[in-house]
């Protein structure tokens, strides 16, 4: 985790350095919607106990605020955005009897029950650092993102209720995102690829819960609209610099 501030910090640390000569600053909101895929490498862990599989893809939002520098046809920026969106993995568990403990069959084999959705409700804070090029109207961008996971529910229907499980998940987690932007005077259309690294925050004491185990990876995709309330801001002689004049 040291490592991932280390490199959220560098790239900030360019924003100074930018800043000197910057031909441009846009900071504004922006908001979007987000498709969500939630992705599991521990399909068939234990047959014995059940096993989960990735999910179908699943729906969210974000809103937030975006801060972008420009040098020549070089860019640098960090969002700061809430997220709000839903997660969904396939699994198959064991049958609870009614101490909710695994139930047996007459053979002693554990009762399995087939095709659960288990369902995520998540609610987070990132911060993505964004390094790219402009050509013209187009941007293209591409760095390192931290979230910040604020709170997780789950629910599996007709199994267990809803659940807080903040605590299965890492508070802070890194990844990376890239993407095509485009700027139409003030406003900005992004569509950008999303991705994390494992997000589980490790495996659980008991080694049959297979929810709480093995390693889990989201992916997604975004399309926001942002609006520039600062404009541009030019440095150096332009149209406005004003010339001395001269005595005759």
């Amino acid at each position: 985790m040291l490592k991932s501030a280390n490199v959220i910090l560098l790239f900030c640390s360019i924003f100074f350095v930018l800043d000197a000569n910057a031909q441009k600053t846009s900071f504004g909101p922006h908001a979007g919607i987000m498709t969500v895929n939630m992705n599991a490498d521990i399909d068939d862990f234990n047959a014995s106990y059940g096993k989960i599989a990735d999910g179908a893809m699943d729906f969210g939002y974000q809103s937030g605020f975006f801060f972008r520098q420009q040098a020549s046809v070089f860019t640098i920026g960090a969002e700061l955005n809430f997220q709000y969106f839903h997660g969904k993995y396939d699994v198959t568990l064991p049958q609870l009897d009614t101490n909710g403990l695994p139930q047996l069959d007459t053979n002693g084999v554990v009762m399995l029950i087939q095709d659960l959705e288990s369902r995520y409700r998540f609610m987070n804070i990132q911060m993505p650092v964004l390094a790219g090029l402009k050509l013209g109207p187009v941007r293209l961008s591409a760095g390192p993102t931290l979230t910040y996971t604020l709170d997780v529910r789950r629910i599996i229907e007709g199994y267990v209720e809803t659940t807080k499980v903040t605590d299965d998940f890492k508070s802070i987690y890194l990844g990376y995102q890239a993407g095509l932007g485009f700027d139409i005077g003030r406003f900005s259309l992004d569509f950008k690829y999303d991705a994390t690294s494992n997000i589980l925050a490790g495996a659980d004491v008991n080694p049959n819960d297979v929810l709480n185990r093995g390693s889990r990876t989201r992916s997604s995709y975004i399309i926001s609209v942002g609006f520039d309330i600062i404009g541009e801001k030019k440095k150096g002689n332009g149209a406005n610099s004003v010339t001395p004049s001269t005595g005759d």
